[in-house]
């Protein structure tokens, strides 16, 4: 087991707080996300895909192989459960006709989770469908921890835009 030298939360949070103040929108959005559970099936690199990240604090991405271990890919996954899309390094936007796994036959993907956003629960699923043509379509579904249907609008006004979306941090 390799020893990592410890985290320090405090700066972190003072790093995320400096970052999320200097950006310059019209709408400012300083909403606290925590990330309780992510599934996924057939999405990106995954076949499937269970994370129960409720008892967790800071959560360090590590795989072996140190190359295509899918640690881009799973934060990949985190942006399309939040947004319904992500970029590339390159500033390139992904078509979601990219987002289902390359060799499976499956004509479908899906990727749901359990997100707190400033105290308040919230279920959050993306479906994709290929059809015949070969277009990938997407239907998004929200509903609160009572199970009332969530509007999308609203949902997507509290999670922001994903161009100003920097970090996500997993704390209690």
């Amino acid at each position: 087991i390799k020893k990592y030298p410890e985290i320090c939360v405090d700066k972190f949070l003072e790093l995320d707080s400096e970052i999320s103040n200097s950006l310059s929108t019209t709408k400012k959005q300083n909403n606290q996300f925590n990330l309780k559970n992510l599934k996924a099936k057939n999405l990106l690199s995954f076949a499937e895909l269970d994370l129960d990240l409720s008892k967790r604090g800071l959560v360090r991405i590590f795989s072996e192989p140190h190359n295509m271990g899918g640690k881009s890919n799973l934060t990949r996954i985190i942006k399309i459960l939040l947004f319904g899309e992500f970029y590339r390094t390159s500033g390139e936007r992904t078509t979601q006709d990219k987002f289902l796994h390359k060799h499976s036959p499956l004509n479908y993907a899906f990727v749901e989770g359990e997100i707190e956003i400033n105290g308040d629960t919230y279920f959050v699923r993306r479906d994709f469908t290929k059809g015949k043509s070969g277009k990938v379509s997407q239907k998004l579904s929200v509903s609160n921890q009572n199970g009332n249907t969530i509007d999308n609008d609203y949902y997507e006004s509290l999670v922001g835009d994903i161009k100003t979306f920097l970090f996500v941090s997993y704390f209690d």
